[in-house]
């Protein structure tokens, strides 16, 4: 790609969720992601399962720990490159673009919604989901596609505009807008 202005990498907001405390920077990886590919292809699957619990460490699952490893891989290999790396909380339906509500899918939370919201109240619904166990203060990291459809945009032209010299983490945070399950 001769003319590529700008790389970005789309991660998580919890690619780090086993820190307290979380900054806009790639933080470096329990082992290196090439010699645990390299190895993990010498091995069979059963193996790979039994070893997964101590690879991912105090990290909830694979997912979470390989969004980890992607970032470091992204920071090591594009040095060379002018690269944004965008760490969105879950992604839900839109708040405004196309128009409130949008989504493609309805997979993760929008999913959960509607069968809360809409299935339960309908005779073809009643029996698929009608309570969920939550406290009514705890907090949905959610955030609307369309913002972090903007955000990405914005992040892509700033990076372009002013070319700066280190790589660009930009986080998002549940905490500025929080969204109470409640």
């Amino acid at each position: 790609m001769k003319n590529m202005e700008v790389f970005m990498h789309v991660s998580t907001a919890y690619a780090y969720c086993n820190r307290k405390q979380i900054d806009e920077v790639v933080y470096p990886p329990p082992v290196d992601p090439k010699k645990l590919t390299d190895s993990l292809e010498l091995m069979d699957d059963g193996l790979v399962n039994d070893i997964t619990p101590k690879l991912i460490g105090d990290r909830p699952n694979t997912y979470i720990y390989t969004k980890a490893l992607a970032q470091y891989v992204v920071q090591q290999e594009g040095t060379k490159l002018n690269v944004v790396i965008i760490r969105p909380l879950i992604v839900g339906a839109s708040w405004k673009e196309p128009f409130p509500g949008w989504i493609d899918n309805f997979n993760g939370p929008s999913g959960l919604f509607i069968a809360v919201l809409f299935l339960t109240s309908t005779k073809a619904g009643k029996g698929i989901l009608q309570t969920i166990h939550a406290s009514n203060s705890a907090l949905a990291d959610l955030i609307p596609v369309d913002v972090v459809v903007n955000m990405s945009l914005a992040a892509a032209w700033y990076s372009r505009v002013n070319r700066p010299r280190n790589i660009m983490v930009y986080c998002t945070t549940g905490s500025t807008n929080p969204f109470p399950l409640g």
